[in-house]
Protein backbone atom coordinates (compact mmCIF):
# COMPACT_ATOMS: atom_id res chain seq x y z
CA UNK A 1 0.00 0.00 0.00
CA UNK A 2 1.81 3.10 -1.19
CA UNK A 3 -0.39 5.53 0.74
CA UNK A 4 -0.47 3.68 4.07
CA UNK A 5 1.00 6.71 5.84
CA UNK A 6 -2.08 8.84 5.00
CA UNK A 7 -4.96 8.88 7.48
CA UNK A 8 -8.23 7.32 6.38
CA UNK A 9 -10.50 9.76 4.55
CA UNK A 10 -13.89 10.18 6.16
CA UNK A 11 -16.29 12.26 4.02
CA UNK A 12 -18.73 12.60 6.93
CA UNK A 13 -16.25 14.86 8.74
CA UNK A 14 -16.49 17.41 5.90
CA UNK A 15 -20.27 17.68 6.03
CA UNK A 16 -22.19 19.70 8.62
CA UNK A 17 -24.12 17.69 11.20
CA UNK A 18 -27.59 16.53 10.12
CA UNK A 19 -30.46 18.85 10.93
CA UNK A 20 -28.47 22.07 10.45
CA UNK A 21 -28.84 24.44 7.56
CA UNK A 22 -25.14 25.32 7.39
CA UNK A 23 -24.78 24.09 3.82
CA UNK A 24 -27.88 25.97 2.65
CA UNK A 25 -26.76 29.11 4.49
CA UNK A 26 -23.30 29.09 2.94
CA UNK A 27 -24.79 28.42 -0.52
CA UNK A 28 -27.15 31.37 -0.10
CA UNK A 29 -24.34 33.63 1.12
CA UNK A 30 -22.20 32.63 -1.86
CA UNK A 31 -25.08 33.37 -4.22
CA UNK A 32 -25.73 36.79 -2.69
CA UNK A 33 -22.03 37.74 -2.70
CA UNK A 34 -21.56 36.66 -6.31
CA UNK A 35 -24.68 38.59 -7.32
CA UNK A 36 -23.36 41.67 -5.49
CA UNK A 37 -19.95 41.32 -7.17
CA UNK A 38 -21.58 41.05 -10.60
CA UNK A 39 -23.68 44.14 -9.87
CA UNK A 40 -20.56 46.11 -8.84
CA UNK A 41 -18.81 44.91 -12.02
CA UNK A 42 -21.72 46.06 -14.20
CA UNK A 43 -21.97 49.44 -12.45
CA UNK A 44 -18.22 49.99 -12.76
CA UNK A 45 -18.32 49.20 -16.46
CA UNK A 46 -21.50 51.05 -17.41
CA UNK A 47 -21.66 54.18 -15.26
CA UNK A 48 -19.80 57.26 -16.50
CA UNK A 49 -16.96 58.53 -14.30
CA UNK A 50 -18.83 61.67 -13.11
CA UNK A 51 -21.58 59.48 -11.60
CA UNK A 52 -18.97 57.41 -9.75
CA UNK A 53 -17.34 60.63 -8.48
CA UNK A 54 -20.71 61.94 -7.28
CA UNK A 55 -21.04 58.70 -5.26
CA UNK A 56 -17.59 59.50 -3.74
CA UNK A 57 -15.99 56.54 -5.53
CA UNK A 58 -12.73 57.94 -6.79
CA UNK A 59 -10.30 55.05 -6.58
CA UNK A 60 -11.15 52.35 -9.09
CA UNK A 61 -9.42 50.69 -12.03
CA UNK A 62 -9.87 51.99 -15.55
CA UNK A 63 -13.21 51.13 -17.08
CA UNK A 64 -11.50 49.55 -20.07
CA UNK A 65 -10.54 46.66 -17.79
CA UNK A 66 -14.22 45.72 -17.56
CA UNK A 67 -13.98 44.80 -21.25
CA UNK A 68 -10.35 43.73 -21.49
CA UNK A 69 -10.46 41.10 -18.74
CA UNK A 70 -13.49 39.10 -20.03
CA UNK A 71 -12.17 39.32 -23.61
CA UNK A 72 -8.74 38.11 -22.50
CA UNK A 73 -10.28 35.24 -20.53
CA UNK A 74 -12.45 34.24 -23.50
CA UNK A 75 -9.47 34.21 -25.86
CA UNK A 76 -7.46 32.22 -23.33
CA UNK A 77 -10.16 29.57 -22.96
CA UNK A 78 -10.48 29.24 -26.75
CA UNK A 79 -6.71 28.98 -27.04
CA UNK A 80 -6.67 26.17 -24.46
CA UNK A 81 -9.42 24.27 -26.33
CA UNK A 82 -7.68 24.62 -29.69
CA UNK A 83 -4.23 23.81 -28.28
CA UNK A 84 -5.62 20.67 -26.61
CA UNK A 85 -7.24 19.53 -29.86
CA UNK A 86 -4.06 20.28 -31.83
CA UNK A 87 -1.92 18.39 -29.33
CA UNK A 88 -4.20 15.37 -29.58
CA UNK A 89 -3.92 15.47 -33.37
CA UNK A 90 -0.12 15.70 -33.13
CA UNK A 91 0.31 12.68 -30.86
CA UNK A 92 -2.19 10.44 -32.67
CA UNK A 93 -0.35 7.93 -34.86
CA UNK A 94 -1.25 7.95 -38.56
CA UNK A 95 -3.83 5.49 -39.84
CA UNK A 96 -1.61 4.41 -42.75
CA UNK A 97 1.77 2.69 -42.73
CA UNK A 98 3.19 -0.04 -40.51
CA UNK A 99 2.00 1.49 -37.24
CA UNK A 100 -1.42 2.43 -38.56
CA UNK A 101 -3.46 0.22 -36.26
CA UNK A 102 -1.89 1.67 -33.13
CA UNK A 103 -4.41 4.49 -33.37
CA UNK A 104 -7.21 1.93 -33.13
CA UNK A 105 -5.87 -0.93 -31.00
CA UNK A 106 -2.92 -1.94 -28.82
CA UNK A 107 -0.79 -4.99 -28.02
CA UNK A 108 -3.27 -6.37 -25.50
CA UNK A 109 -6.28 -6.51 -27.82
CA UNK A 110 -7.91 -9.82 -28.74
CA UNK A 111 -8.15 -9.50 -32.52
CA UNK A 112 -10.31 -11.90 -34.48
CA UNK A 113 -8.28 -13.52 -37.29
CA UNK A 114 -9.31 -12.29 -40.73
CA UNK A 115 -7.60 -15.07 -42.72
CA UNK A 116 -10.29 -17.76 -42.82
CA UNK A 117 -12.57 -17.77 -45.88
CA UNK A 118 -15.61 -19.15 -44.06
CA UNK A 119 -18.69 -17.09 -43.38
CA UNK A 120 -18.40 -14.11 -41.06
CA UNK A 121 -20.90 -15.77 -38.71
CA UNK A 122 -18.64 -18.79 -38.21
CA UNK A 123 -15.61 -16.59 -37.53
CA UNK A 124 -17.58 -14.76 -34.89
CA UNK A 125 -18.33 -18.09 -33.25
CA UNK A 126 -22.00 -17.96 -34.16
CA UNK A 127 -22.61 -20.98 -36.44
CA UNK A 128 -26.37 -21.13 -36.23
CA UNK A 129 -28.40 -24.31 -36.52
CA UNK A 130 -32.01 -23.94 -37.66
CA UNK A 131 -33.74 -21.70 -35.09
CA UNK A 132 -31.00 -21.36 -32.44
CA UNK A 133 -30.31 -18.07 -30.78
CA UNK A 134 -26.71 -16.99 -31.32
CA UNK A 135 -24.47 -17.27 -28.24
CA UNK A 136 -22.65 -14.23 -26.94
CA UNK A 137 -19.12 -14.43 -28.41
CA UNK A 138 -15.93 -13.46 -26.60
CA UNK A 139 -15.37 -9.72 -26.73
CA UNK A 140 -12.79 -9.06 -29.46
CA UNK A 141 -11.62 -6.32 -31.78
CA UNK A 142 -12.86 -6.84 -35.32
CA UNK A 143 -10.52 -6.09 -38.23
CA UNK A 144 -11.93 -3.93 -41.00
CA UNK A 145 -11.84 -6.88 -43.42
CA UNK A 146 -14.23 -8.91 -41.25
CA UNK A 147 -16.62 -5.98 -40.80
CA UNK A 148 -16.60 -5.20 -44.53
CA UNK A 149 -17.17 -8.85 -45.44
CA UNK A 150 -20.03 -9.07 -42.96
CA UNK A 151 -21.80 -5.95 -44.21
CA UNK A 152 -20.91 -5.95 -47.90
CA UNK A 153 -20.49 -9.70 -48.53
Amino acid sequence: MPFAFLPAFDPQKLLPPPGTNALANSAFATYVLSLFGYLVYLLHGLLPPHVLHSLHITYYPSQTWSLILPAWLTVTVWHIYLAYAARNLMVTPPLHGTDGLQAITDDYALILPATSRSSPHSRLGTDLKNDEDPPVPILRDLPCQVVNEFYFG
